[in-house]
């Protein structure tokens, strides 16, 4: 353990070294080694940590404030941001973070380690699909097959569809999977404590790139008249059985600025953002024991959120202690959005069993996550209790006893609070029902439904597909 702290430290140390005063945050993706020589070890763990930086910060923190889980204040842009005030300037750096650091450096091994390191090239190729998937979700017709080569000279990479974007990522996983099934593998070197998510456990990534499979099949269900089935199928091989199994983001806070992301912004950036009121309202409506978890006591020491459109409000709640703690893991890929899926899909069908069954695991299987996250807590947030069996069960019987569409949904939104797939979800289904902010600006009168185009790519890449418009929809949002 001590090594994998250290390696982590050191790959943060060189990424975040150079830092400017106005915040470790701004520039924490930055990624300016350039080395002489590296391996497939150093590149990726740097991969890995510039895939963490991608999911903890405004790729989903943005996206978190138009659905309204959180609320940003005009102590800082955030409050820009609530208002759908993001420009192409704004998104420079998550451009940056997602296409230079981590698809950049997975490209790097991919080309310079492609003979004798497949365990490496596998789950490399799982993360690169990761991360177009975060991409292509937020900015739509993106680069791919020409991603990741300015070292080779190519500084104006081909965008492509976003249909074809997504057929790729499929086809990375297939061969992400393939590489680490293989038979008669080839490896100089296999990866163990240069993998800080699953220590170069093989089945767990085969599980993830499963699950992986299914997210982008029911992205693309109102596309694909099979995504659906697909998807179930793709469920079924990634035979997950519990959170164990999940795919996080770790923060050892280890030094080097090692800590979680969410954490490390509040620290920063204090009252920039807030609990978003909708989300608070939702849960206390139901009772959710999850509650002193996903926020913490406002001035009054209560439970509050800002009301939408409000920016100037800063004694409401701010992000709570299991997403916003120094050492705790954030989600990427995980058994309860798997369980998610499969409920939704089977109520789709008509299935209530079994979308009662997976709407249950998925349920127990989020509030006993949460419950265990109380070990990361610290100071006024070390005496939080963990939740009961008895709390669990009485919770999860009440809620499904509604076995509707919009309920799985609903619990989806707040039971994955810290990832991207609420908002992925909200463009998908239309849930949750959402008002739009009335104090938007530029006279927008809708949830924006993308990131726009950012700047550099505009003026420095003659290939880019320029969208300014955060209305315009990405090609799987047909509804």
């Amino acid at each position: 353990m001590k090594n994998i702290l250290n390696k982590f430290t050191g790959v943060l140390f060189v990424i975040v070294s150079f830092l400017s005063c106005q915040s470790d945050l701004d520039e924490y993706s930055k990624n300016p080694n350039n080395p002489s020589e590296t391996s497939p070890d150093l590149l990726l763990t740097s991969m890995q940590v510039a895939t963490f930086s991608v999911y903890s910060g405004n790729h989903v923190r943005i996206p978190a404030l138009w659905i309204q889980q959180i609320a940003g204040t005009n102590e800082g842009q955030f409050g820009a941001y609530t208002n759908y005030d993001v420009s192409e300037q704004n998104i420079e750096n998550e451009w940056g973070t997602s296409f230079e650091n981590a698809i950049g450096t997975g490209t790097v091994l991919i080309d310079d380690f492609s003979e004798g390191y497949d365990y490496h090239n596998g789950i490399t190729k799982i993360l690169l699909a990761f991360n177009f998937g975060v991409a292509t979700d937020l900015w739509g017709d993106v680069p791919f097959a020409e991603a990741g080569k300015a070292r080779e000279g190519n500084l104006n990479p081909v965008y492509e569809s976003q249909e074809n974007v997504l057929s790729g990522i499929q086809n990375l996983l297939d061969e992400g999977i393939a590489l680490l099934e293989k038979t008669n593998p080839t490896n100089k070197l296999t990866p163990s404590e240069d993998d800080l998510i699953f220590n170069g456990d093989l089945n767990k990534w085969i599980s993830i790139a499963y699950v992986l499979k299914a997210r982008y099949s029911v992205r693309v269900s109102d596309r694909d008249n099979e995504g659906f089935d697909k998807a179930l199928d793709y469920l079924t091989l990634a035979n997950l059985t519990g959170n164990e199994n999940d795919m996080n983001a770790v923060f050892p806070n280890s030094g080097g600025n090692s800590k979680n992301q969410w954490k490390d912004f509040e620290d920063n950036r204090a009252n920039y953002i807030k609990m978003g009121g909708y989300l608070i309202d939702v849960m206390k409506s139901i009772g959710d024991p999850r509650l002193p978890y996903f926020a913490s006591k406002d001035s009054a020491g209560d439970y509050s959120g800002n009301i939408l459109g409000d920016i100037t409000n800063t004694s409401t709640s701010k992000v709570g202690p299991a997403i916003a703690s120094n050492r705790v893991p954030i989600g990427l890929v995980t058994y309860v959005e798997a369980k998610f899926m499969e409920a939704e899909i089977y109520i789709r069908k008509g299935m209530n069993l079994e979308a009662e069954s997976a709407f249950k695991l998925a349920l127990e299987a989020s509030l006993k996550k949460t419950s265990s996250l109380v070990t990361y807590f610290e100071d006024d947030d070390a005496n939080i209790s963990e939740i009961t069996e008895l709390q669990i069960n009485t919770f999860v019987s009440a809620q499904i006893a509604d076995m509707t569409l919009e309920n799985i949904m609903k619990h989806k939104y707040v039971s994955l609070f810290s990832s991207l797939e609420p908002y992925n979800d909200f463009r998908r289904t239309g849930y949750p029902s959402l008002i739009p902010n009335p104090n938007a600006s530029n006279n927008l009168t809708s949830i924006p439904l993308r990131f726009p185009t950012a700047s550099t790519e505009r003026l420095h890449n003659s290939n880019a597909i320029v969208v300014n418009d955060l209305t315009s929809k990405v090609w799987w949002d047909v509804d």
